[in-house]
């Protein structure tokens, strides 16, 4: 009986080894790429752009208990997650923190400028514009750095285009116009989810509270009018978050 058991339980761990060895080198591909557009190796097509995930490898224990009382065999436990790329039409298309939000009110000097006026200097449509447009466009770059929360990039082939990742996987060309007063309205929905949430806004100071509560509110009132003055900013950011751009350093 014992050499019966054992052989079952080689043949099960043979199997489950071939299983790990295979996944782990489609995980292994996978992250040699994602290295190289890092890196700038690749450039980014409908082809070569990384899937979205998490992809998540959970394989194991597989245990075979004894009959005899010598006891279980285990095999190793494997448990490996790797993010690629949070997607576009997710439940996120763009996260900005509260951390963020503080870090861009205190270190760029035109929204350290904002916090200083008063409420009519903030929500006036003229003289505010500006600054309101400067908030969206920095919240968007901090939300970029992650290059796993690059879901954007300008199509190769029209600079009134881009080319955003699915949750299946798969690259769609969308206009330059829509996907930025996407990403905007993603930002404006973050600031107002961070404000409304007592943990979140406990981490900003009472100015930037103040100042940052009024983004949405601006946004929202003229959301053509931002899209449109965000154009070139927009189309700048994304050429600079593009892999390629490293090749030419």
């Amino acid at each position: 009986m014992d050499h019966t058991l054992q052989k079952q339980l080689a043949t099960q761990n043979a199997i489950q080894n071939a299983k790990i060895d295979e996944q782990s080198k489609q995980i292994a591909e996978m992250a040699a790429m994602m290295k190289q557009m890092i890196a700038g190796q690749l450039i980014p097509t409908q082809q070569q752009l990384p899937t979205t995930g998490p992809i998540t490898v959970n394989n194991g224990p597989v245990t075979q208990q004894q009959v005899n009382n010598t006891g279980p065999v285990t095999t190793q436990h494997i448990n490996t997650q790797i993010n690629i790329i949070q997607p576009w039409d997710g439940e996120k298309r763009i996260s900005v923190t509260a951390e963020m939000i503080a870090e861009a009110f205190t270190e760029n000097p035109r929204l350290i400028e904002y916090c200083k006026m008063n409420d009519t200097e903030k929500t006036n449509p003229e003289g505010a514009g500006p600054y309101v447009l400067e908030a969206l466009l920095a919240l968007t770059r901090r939300a970029h750095k992650d290059p796993a929360s690059r879901n954007i990039y300008l199509s190769p082939k029209r600079a009134d285009q881009v080319m955003v990742c699915l949750i299946d996987g798969s690259w769609e060309v969308r206009s330059l116009e829509e996907a930025t007063r996407m990403m905007f309205e993603g930002v404006a929905k973050e600031i107002k989810q961070v404000v409304r949430t007592t943990s979140e806004r406990e981490k900003l100071s009472l100015q930037v509270q103040g100042s940052a509560s009024y983004i949405p509110m601006m946004y929202e009132d003229e959301p053509d009018r931002y899209v449109a003055l965000a154009k070139k900013p927009v189309s700048a950011h994304l050429t600079n978050t593009a892999p390629a751009l490293k090749n030419k350093k």
